[in-house]
């Protein structure tokens, strides 16, 4: 909006916005969604400050003039001419650039220097297997320099970052249908695949942004329905109901508060645990509630001191934020 009104102001032209065809799709569901949207912004970004939704609230959306569906070449820009390629990643809507004569690619979010952004807790679908794709394709026109997105620019190593980082992703979306095939269910493959080591291992796969257990979330969010083999939750009860008939049997809050704060000394799994207990205590409302709030925030900001995902780290931050803040509520 800036520069198009910076043109306006001085009587140019407006500049063309170049993008494929579903960006002007994915806008309107933003404005459509806006208020999940905020919210969920809001909670992601607590840790920053108030107003991080404010973002989408005031979001103006500029749908691309020129647009594309799987390929398009731009000339007219001096004597150099720039190729947009189409792929699916974060969205469906992704635009990787090659620079032919220069064999530069502009990878954007394809690219963020460690493990791809490949399933996160407040977005839609991700793509796994095409954002391989993507990579290979990448790799297959042999760039001299890769520009990430979110990170730096890979020269000797570009080719090296794209084969290992698409390889990864093909093993999870392998590994996760192999796994269902065999019968098995979300929980099961949820705690048990991990990136083999050589893998795990590499530089280009840190867990810095995004993380093996987001990816393989989103994966069972597209092979499969949301029923998890328990028919108990078939039509579950609500949480409170479930939280007031265990504490009416493990004697009241007390006892949840001893358990916990047993476990919030040990490991994350530990911490893990502490947190699914604390909420029963939160669910089933009444005089510990608040006591239930504070105690959960500290849980929440231990599991984030260990928590190398920003996205992991920051949402537990932030709602650590939120949980102690309901606790003075």
């Amino acid at each position: 909006p800036a520069i198009l009104e910076d043109a306006r102001v001085r009587g140019h032209q407006p500049p063309e916005i170049v993008g494929h065809a579903n960006v002007a799709k994915r806008f309107e569901r933003y404005a459509k969604t806006a208020g999940h949207l905020a919210q969920t912004f809001d909670l992601q970004f607590a840790s920053w400050g108030e107003g991080g939704g404010d973002v989408v609230r005031k979001a103006q959306y500029c749908p691309p003039t020129i647009s594309y569906e799987d390929h398009l070449e731009l000339n007219g820009l001096g004597d150099r001419v720039i190729e947009c390629r189409h792929g699916l990643g974060e969205t469906d809507d992704h635009t990787w650039v090659w620079v032919p004569d220069a064999r530069v690619i502009v990878g954007g979010d394809f690219i963020v220097s460690s493990m791809p952004n490949a399933g996160t807790p407040f977005r839609v679908q991700r793509y796994v297997l095409e954002w391989a794709e993507a990579l290979e394709d990448m790799a297959a026109v042999h760039p001299v320099a890769v520009v990430s997105g979110h990170g730096g620019v890979f020269t000797e190593d570009a080719e090296e970052m794209l084969s290992v980082t698409a390889a990864s992703l093909r093993w999870l979306d392998a590994e996760v249908v192999r796994r269902l095939n065999e019968g098995q269910w979300q929980e099961q493959i949820l705690a048990e695949v991990e990136l083999p080591t050589e893998l795990a291992e590499s530089t280009y796969l840190q867990p810095l942004y995004g993380c093996t257990s987001f990816a393989v979330r989103d994966l069972l969010r597209r092979y499969v329905g949301w029923y998890d083999g328990n028919p108990s939750m078939l039509f579950p009860s609500t949480r409170a109901d479930i939280a007031a008939e265990v504490l009416a049997m493990t004697g009241g809050s007390e006892s949840i508060f001893a358990r916990v704060d047993e476990l919030s000394a040990g490991t994350g799994a530990d911490q893990q645990l502490a947190l699914h207990l604390i909420d029963f205590v939160i669910f089933a409302g009444g005089e510990h509630a608040a006591e239930g709030h504070a105690r959960k925030a500290d849980l929440l900001d231990a599991r984030a001191a260990s928590e190398q995902s920003f996205v992991a780290h920051n949402v537990l931050k932030s709602t650590a934020v939120i949980e102690r803040k309901m606790a003075t509520d």
